[in-house]
Formats: C-alpha cells, sequence, structure tokens
C-alpha cells in the first residue's frame, strides 16, 4: 500500500473508530489530519491546477504582494479566485448566480468574514466542454484578520503556519466530526494579501440539505471534538460554543428550501460515509497497538505529570507537551475510580526520534491526572518512519 492509501485509510480508520462512542477524542483526529495535511501540501507543491477542476486536501499557498488596496478593504471572492489562478471559478463568482454575504464575526481575537458562496454547477458553466468537473460542489470565500489590524502572518514568514483554522460545512443532524470538509473530499486554497488571510474553501454541495440548517464553521481547532461546537442531540442543531479557548463560529448558510432534495441528500450522506462502512475491526491489529502503548508506559520515561483541568460544560482536559491536548468527559470521570487508570483511549504519537503515549488516571486521593510517556526508537524504527506510518486510538477496559 503507497504512503497516501495508508494515510487515507487512517484516516478512515480512525473517524469509524469514533463511530463506536459518542464522542471523537481530538487529539487522534488532529494527529491524523496533520499527517494528511503534510501529504497534500506536499501534492500541491508538485502540481498547480484550478480549484474548479481538483480537490485540494491542504492550503495551496500563493505568495501575493501588497496592492493599492488598504487593509480594511476585502477582496471580492471573485478577486480571490483570481489572485489564486482559478478563470473558471472567478467567472462564477462574477456571476449573477453566485450568493454574496458579507457577514463578520470576531471570535478567538479574529476577525472572521463569509465573503460569499459559487455552486460548482455554475462554475462548470466556464470550463471546456470536454473536461469533466464534479457539480455537487460548493465553493466559499473567506477572509481572516487579527480583530486588533495587525497583520496576519505572510506566507513568506516563519510564523506562517503557526496558527490553523478549519472552515467547514456542519448539517443539522449530523454529528460534526462525522460529516465535515474531511469526509466530503474537500480543500481550500489560501494566500494572505495586504495582512489579510484568504481562503477558498471547496466541499460537498450542501444545497440538498436546504430543507434544514447548514451551517460554515470556522474553528481554529483543525479537528472537530465534541467541545468544539455544541450538539443537540434532540434537533440536531449546533451552536457556537461559549466556553471555547479560540474561534469558535458558526455561519448559518442562506439555502433556497426550494433546492432541497432528500433523495439527493441521502446519496451524498452513503457517499460521503460509505468509505467507513467496509472497515472491519482487526482483533491482531488492535492487541498489537494495546502491546506498543503498554511498553512505551512501562519502559518509556514520564516526561510530565499534571493535574487535569476543569471547564465550564463539566470535561476534564489534559494539555500536555507542545499543545497536545485530552478530553475526559464527565461520565468517563463518574466511572474511573481512585487508584485506576483510563484505558478507552491509548494514545500513541510519534516523531522521528521517539514514541509518545499518554496515560490518565484518578489517583488514591481521587485527583484526576495526566502524565506523558517517551521511549527512544530502535534504529528500525526510525528508519520505518520514512514510510509515515502512524498510530491510532484503540478502545479498551478500565483497568486497576
Amino acid at each position: 500500500m503507497k504512503n497516501d492509501e495508508k494515510l487515507d485509510d487512517l484516516l478512515r480508520r480512525s473517524l469509524q473508530a469514533e463511530k463506536t462512542g459518542p464522542v471523537p477524542s481530538a487529539q487522534i483526529q488532529r494527529e491524523t489530519i496533520e499527517k494528511m495535511k503534510e501529504r497534500y501540501t506536499m501534492l500541491s507543491e508538485k502540481t498547480r491546477k484550478s480549484l474548479c477542476l481538483t480537490v485540494l486536501g491542504a492550503a495551496l499557498v500563493v505568495a501575493v504582494p501588497a496592492g493599492a488596496l488598504a487593509a480594511w478593504q476585502l477582496l471580492s471572492p471573485a478577486q480571490i479566485a483570481h489572485e489564486l489562478q482559478d478563470n473558471a471559478l472567478e467567472k462564477a463568482f462574477a456571476s449573477e448566480e453566485a450568493l454574496f454575504i458579507n457577514q463578520s464575526v470576531r471570535s478567538g481575537g479574529y476577525r472572521i468574514t463569509l465573503l460569499g458562496l459559487v455552486s460548482g454547477a455554475v462554475c462548470s458553466e466556464y470550463v471546456p466542454s470536454d473536461v469533466e468537473l464534479g457539480q455537487d460542489r460548493l465553493y466559499a470565500a473567506v477572509a481572516i484578520e487579527n480583530a486588533d489590524g495587525s497583520p496576519m502572518p505572510d506566507v513568506s514568514s516563519e510564523e506562517y503556519g503557526e496558527k490553523t483554522f478549519l472552515v467547514t460545512p456542519l448539517i443539522q443532524g449530523q454529528l460534526p466530526w462525522q460529516v465535515n470538509i474531511f469526509t466530503m473530499g474537500g480543500g481550500y486554497g489560501e494566500f494572505v494579501q495586504n495582512g489579510i488571510q484568504y481562503r477558498l474553501v471547496e466541499c460537498g454541495d450542501v444545497t440538498a440539505f436546504a430543507d434544514r440548517n447548514v451551517w460554515l464553521a470556522v474553528t481554529d481547532e483543525f479537528s472537530i471534538s465534541n467541545g468544539t461546537f455544541l450538539y443537540d442531540e434532540a434537533t440536531g442543531n449546533l451552536s457556537e460554543n461559549p466556553n471555547a479557548r479560540g474561534v469558535n463560529v458558526l455561519f448559518k448558510l442562506p439555502l433556497d428550501t426550494a433546492d432541497a432534495d432528500k433523495a439527493k441528500a441521502e446519496q451524498l450522506l452513503q457517499q460521503w460515509m460509505g468509505d467507513d462502512a467496509d472497515w472491519e475491526y482487526d482483533a491482531e491489529a488492535a492487541a498489537a497497538h494495546k502491546e506498543q502503548y503498554q511498553s512505551i508506559i512501562r519502559e518509556g520515561k514520564m516526561q510530565e505529570h499534571k493535574l487535569l483541568e476543569q471547564t465550564a460544560d463539566g470535561s476534564w482536559w489534559y494539555f500536555y507537551g507542545d499543545g497536545g491536548e485530552m478530553e475526559l468527559l464527565p461520565e468517563n470521570v463518574q466511572d474511573l475510580a481512585n487508584g485506576a487508570v483510563y484505558t478507552d483511549n491509548q494514545i500513541i504519537m510519534d516523531d522521528t526520534e521517539n514514541w509518545q503515549a499518554v496515560l490518565l488516571g484518578r489517583d488514591e486521593q481521587g485527583h484526576l491526572y495526566g502524565e506523558l510517556y517517551v521511549l527512544p526508537k530502535t534504529a528500525q524504527e526510525k528508519d520505518e518512519n520514512k514510510e509515515n506510518i502512524m498510530s491510532i486510538s484503540i478502545g479498551g477496559e478500565q483497568s486497576q
């Protein structure tokens, strides 16, 4: 299996694993997605195709010099497509069929603006007749600014990429960590001009779901977990999380209910989630993962020991290492006895030199804690790392 096929399989497996429980692991999604980002970034460096003609898995970054426009004057969606050298999409956004929104929201120290939308069907009018184009696509133009007016990092600066954003459609009645831009096979193009970051998002066309609420969500987590947005199980609606630590924005899309198509919507859901249905649980791989996790804990060195922090929604969080985080829901905590460790998420991370594993538990005094263990790789494992092999979360049972 090629490296890109392995990463696709890992993403599908991680998403499938999350369906067995009520809440996804933010850490495993983040690490899988980061691997996907690395792969797609490499691909985008090799070829520069029209957004209307291909799916990008990560940012197609374009360096744009500062122009005559003032920093507060935002580019139009057509201008953004022009800067990304997408002639067909530029014409589509300039047409009467495009939807201009220009709605701005401040969140997490940023000003986020949804500029406009256009469908792939409109885009197809401006490509050659001999070019096959999937019309079931949606394109959204977004601008991201620092709320204090300071410039966003330019693509040539060392700071560029340190702050990541996830812009994704979310649909009422669908769990946001199961149906999003990743399962829709979407992507984006991005550049910075006059201190403003512009993003052109491409994903599955959601107009068939116009009889229910559909949002374009923006967050700086680059993965979707239970706490990213609040999901109401009774209504299937989503809301912004007031306790979110960063960007937390939901733009409700002004779709025309006349465009709703229940049969097409169901077909799209099956298409977006169909790859997961064929995945089978591998008991041998699960046992090997569990043994590797336990060996890292047993043979590795404990790098840190911290007490968990509780948020207003009742969840407990372990913030570890360089930006890592792991969540324990109230029901998980309730079932965790004194002196026990939590083993439902046995997370293994790796870099070129080391394996890392996170251990959560409750001590004899009733305090919840998190520990990070590091185990150096063998020479053979360092060689295998070049194959972009990555571990995933395997569920287990509570032990004492």
